[in-house]
C-alpha cells in the first residue's frame, strides 16, 4: 500500500466519520423540533457539544491534513478549482467551528445547566446553532461531492 493511498483512505473514512455524525445529529434535532420536544433538543445539545470537540473536529482535522498532503504529494497546483473549493471549505468550517459553534455549544450547556430548556430565547439560540451546523454540513457535502470524479491522486 503506498502512502497516497492510506492518505485517501484517511481522508475517506474522517469525512464518512465527519458527515455521517453531522448528519445523524441534525436528524436528532430537526426530529425534537418537529415534535416540539425542546427538553430533548436542550438534552441533545452536551452531547453535541462532546461530538463537535472530540469527534467533528478531529476527523475535519484528518480530513484537511490528508487531503492537502495528498495535493501536494502528487504536484497538483492548489489554484485548481476542484482542489481549491473543498480547502476553502475546509477553512470555512474550521473558521466557524472554531469561532461559533464551539463556543456557542458550550455556552448553550452553561445556559441550560442554569435555567429552564423551554425558555424561548434559548431554544432560539439552539435553533441558530443548528442552522449554522446544517450550512456547514451542506458546504462540506458540496464540497465532497466536487471532488468525486475528479482526476486521482
Amino acid at each position: 500500500m503506498t502512502l497516497n493511498t492510506l492518505l485517501l483512505i484517511l481522508m475517506a473514512c474522517s469525512i464518512i466519520i465527519w458527515v455521517g455524525g453531522a448528519i445523524t445529529g441534525q436528524i436528532w434535532m430537526f426530529r425534537a423540533g418537529q415534535r416540539g420536544d425542546m427538553q430533548l433538543r436542550a438534552a441533545l445539545i452536551p452531547y453535541i457539544n462532546w461530538i463537535i470537540r472530540f469527534v467533528y473536529i478531529p476527523m475535519a482535522s484528518i480530513a484537511g491534513t490528508c487531503g492537502i498532503l495528498l495535493v501536494w504529494r502528487s504536484g497538483l497546483p492548489f489554484t485548481t478549482p476542484w482542489i481549491l473549493f473543498p480547502l476553502l471549505v475546509f477553512i470555512t468550517t474550521i473558521i466557524v467551528g472554531s469561532v461559533y459553534s464551539l463556543p456557542e455549544y458550550s455556552r448553550l450547556v452553561t445556559l441550560l445547566r442554569a435555567g429552564d430548556e423551554r425558555d424561548p430565547v434559548l431554544q432560539r439560540r439552539i435553533e441558530i446553532a443548528a442552522w449554522v451546523n446544517r450550512i456547514e454540513l451542506l458546504l462540506v457535502l458540496i464540497g465532497v461531492i466536487g471532488i468525486i470524479g475528479q482526476p486521482r491522486f
